[in-house]
C-alpha cells in the first residue's frame, strides 16, 4: 500500500484524448473539458498537440497562433511562453501551429514536454492528440488516455486496436461514446463494449450545441450547462474532481 502512495506524482494529471479515426469530436471533448473543469476552480491548461490538423484554436477562435505546442517540445521554450489564455473563459492554452512542413514528436520531445509540465503548478492537464494508432511516445506524457468512439464499425474498429496498445502501456483509460443520435443503424452500447472489452464511462448524445460553439468560439460546454452534451461533460469532469482530490491526499500521506 505504502509503495502504492508514494508512486503518487505532485504535478498535474494528465489526460490524453485520443481516437484513431479523426471526426468523433475528440478536439469538442478536449476543449470543453477542460473548460468543465476550469469552471470547478481547478488550474487547467489545454494542450493541443494534434499536429497533423490542430482546430482548438479554430474552436476558440484563436486561429491566428504563430507559437504552441511545436515549439514546446522542440525548443528550449517555457511553458508560460507558449500559453495563450482564451478571453471569454480565461482558459489556458498552448496551441497547435500549421505549417508546411510535417511534425512527429520523438522520445526526446515529449521527454521536453512532460519535464515543462511537471513543473507547471496545473491540476490538470488536457492533451488533445492526432488520430491515429502511433501515439506510443505521446503515451508516455499521460496519467489517463479517454478513448473515444463513434457509434460506427470503422471508429469502433480503430479504437480497439487503440485500446489494445494503450492497455499493453498500461496506462488509465476510459471509454467515452460520441455522437450518438440513438438511430437503429448504428451500433448499440452493449455491442461495443462487447467487441472493444471496455465498459462505457460515459454516453455522449449527437447535439447542435457543438456546431453552435464552434460558430460562436467558446467550448460548447459553456454554450448551454443545461444540455445533454454538458450533462456529459460534467460527468466526467466531477470523475475527474474525486480523482484529484484522491490523489492530492495520497501525496500528503506520502510526503
Amino acid at each position: 500500500m505504502y509503495t502504492r502512495v508514494n508512486s503518487i506524482p505532485a504535478g498535474p494529471y494528465v489526460i490524453g484524448v485520443v481516437s484513431q479515426k479523426g471526426g468523433v469530436g475528440k478536439t469538442s471533448l478536449s476543449v470543453s473539458l477542460a473548460a468543465a473543469l476550469k469552471f470547478r476552480g481547478y488550474r487547467t491548461l489545454l494542450i493541443d498537440a494534434d499536429t497533423s490538423n490542430p482546430n482548438a484554436g479554430m474552436m476558440l477562435g484563436m486561429e491566428d497562433a504563430n507559437i504552441g505546442y511545436r515549439e514546446l517540445a522542440t525548443k528550449q521554450t517555457k511553458l508560460e511562453n507558449v500559453t495563450s489564455i482564451h478571453g471569454s473563459t480565461g482558459m489556458h492554452v498552448v496551441l497547435g501551429t500549421l505549417n508546411t512542413k510535417p511534425f512527429i514528436a520523438t522520445k526526446g520531445d515529449i521527454g521536453r514536454v512532460k519535464k515543462k509540465i511537471g513543473k507547471s503548478n496545473y491540476d490538470f492537464v488536457v492533451i488533445d492528440t492526432s488520430p491515429g494508432y502511433y501515439l506510443q511516445e505521446e503515451m508516455g506524457l499521460w496519467d489517463e488516455a479517454i478513448l473515444i468512439t463513434t457509434p460506427d464499425m470503422p471508429s469502433v474498429t480503430g479504437i480497439l486496436r487503440l485500446n489494445g496498445a494503450i492497455r499493453k502501456a498500461r496506462i488509465n483509460h476510459l471509454l467515452v461514446l460520441n455522437k450518438v443520435r440513438r438511430k437503429r443503424y448504428e451500433l448499440q452500447p452493449d455491442e461495443i463494449e462487447d467487441a472493444i472489452g471496455e465498459k462505457i464511462a460515459t454516453v455522449i448524445p449527437y447535439e447542435e450545441t457543438v456546431s453552435v460553439s464552434m460558430a460562436e468560439k467558446i467550448p460548447a460546454y459553456v454554450v448551454n450547462r443545461d444540455s445533454a452534451f454538458s450533462k456529459a461533460v460534467s460527468k466526467l469532469a466531477d470523475r475527474h474532481s474525486k480523482i484529484r482530490k484522491r490523489r492530492k491526499s495520497l501525496y500528503k500521506l506520502s510526503s
